[in-house]
C-alpha cells in the first residue's frame, strides 16, 4: 500500500530538518580573545559542548545531529589557543575558560540554564563556570573527567620531552577503537593540526588546578563518565570525585578516553536518556 504525504506535511518536514541543520562556523571577539563557534539549531533549550584537550569543534561532527531536535540549540566553539580560536602566546588561567565561556553565551544572548556536555579538560571548564554560575548550568555531563582534588605545580613551558613511544596514541585512542577508519583518519588529522603552544599551556592548567573547592558548590546534576579504555583515569578513581559532588552520579561505558568522538554511537543513549530526565526534550 502506498503512502502519499500532502504538499503542506512535506513543506513541514522540510522546514523542521532546516531548523537542525548546522549554521557556519563563525567568530566573535569576547573577553578580548577571538573564539570561533557554531550554533546549530534555534531551539528554546539550549546545549554547550566542549572536546577534550586540544581538539576543535568537529570533534562533535558525528554526535551533533544525534542530539539535534526541534526543542535545541546547540553551542559548539573552539577554546582559545585551540582549532581556529585566537592562538596563545603566554600561559592562561581557568578564569579565562570560564570568562570566555560567559562572554560567549552573553554576546549569543543566551541567558536561560543550559545543559552542558564536555570531554576531559572541556568539561573541566564547564563545571569551573557552573560552580561560579550556578543559575546559568542545568546539568553537566563530563566524559573521562580531567579534574583533580589536589593541583600540582605547572610543568615548565620549555621542559625536555622524552622520545614519542612507537604508538604515542596507545592510550588515548586504543587499538580496538580504529575499526573505524575515517574516524581514526580524522582525529590524527585534528591532533597533527594542535598549535603547541595552545595545546601545552591547556595541558599546564589541566595539571594545576585544583578542584576540592569547586566540586561541592556544584548545584546542579552532574554525570561522570569513566571509560574502561582510558588507563590514565580509573574508573575507581572517577567514582571517587563523584562522592564530592552533591547530585554528582557516575557510569561506566566501554569506550577510550575521547568516548563522544570514538563511539558516538554508544554516548547518544546515555546522553539522550540525562536530558529527558532533566527536562531537555
Amino acid at each position: 500500500m502506498k503512502c502519499f504525504r500532502s504538499p503542506v506535511l512535506i513543506f513541514g518536514l522540510l522546514l523542521a530538518s532546516l531548523s537542525t541543520v548546522s549554521a557556519a562556523p563563525a567568530w566573535v571577539r569576547v573577553n578580548d580573545v577571538s573564539l570561533r563557534y557554531e550554533l546549530t539549531g534555534n531551539g528554546p533549550d539550549v546545549l554547550v559542548l566542549l572536546p577534550s584537550t586540544g581538539k576543535p569543534l568537529e570533534y562533535w561532527d558525528e554526535i551533533l545531529p544525534l542530539l539535534a531536535s526541534e526543542r535545541r540549540t546547540i553551542l559548539t566553539y573552539d577554546l582559545r589557543g585551540i582549532g581556529l580560536s585566537q592562538r596563545l602566546q603566554e600561559p592562561i588561567t581557568m578564569q579565562d575558560e570560564v570568562d570566555d565561556l560567559r562572554a560567549l553565551l552573553d554576546a549569543l544572548k543566551i541567558d536561560k540554564p543550559v545543559m552542558m556536555i564536555g570531554t576531559a579538560f572541556g568539561g573541566s571548564v564547564q563545571m569551573q563556570f557552573a560552580a561560579q554560575f550556578p543559575q546559568r548550568v542545568k546539568g553537566i555531563v563530563n566524559f573521562s573527567p580531567s579534574a583533580q582534588l589536589v593541583g600540582r605545580p605547572p610543568r615548565p613551558v620549555h621542559e625536555p620531552r622524552p622520545a614519542p613511544p612507537a604508538d604515542p596514541y596507545a592510550i588515548t585512542y586504543p587499538v580496538q577503537l580504529r575499526g573505524n577508519e575515517q574516524r581514526w583518519a580524522k582525529y590524527l588529522a585534528m591532533d597533527a593540526s594542535n598549535d603547541e603552544n595552545g595545546k601545552h599551556f591547556t595541558e599546564r592548567l589541566i595539571y594545576s588546578t585544583p578542584f576540592a573547592d569547586v566540586f561541592p558548590k556544584l548545584q546542579c546534576p552532574v554525570l561522570m563518565v569513566a571509560t574502561t579504555l582510558y588507563s590514565r583515569r580509573t574508573p575507581e578513581s572517577v567514582k571517587e570525585l563523584v562522592t564530592h559532588i552533591p547530585k554528582g552520579t557516575y557510569q561506566v561505558i566501554e569506550s577510550g578516553h575521547d568516548a563522544p568522538f570514538q563511539t558516538p554511537e554508544m554516548v547518544v543513549p546515555l546522553l539522550q536518556a540525562f536530558l529527558r530526565e532533566h527536562g531537555f526534550q
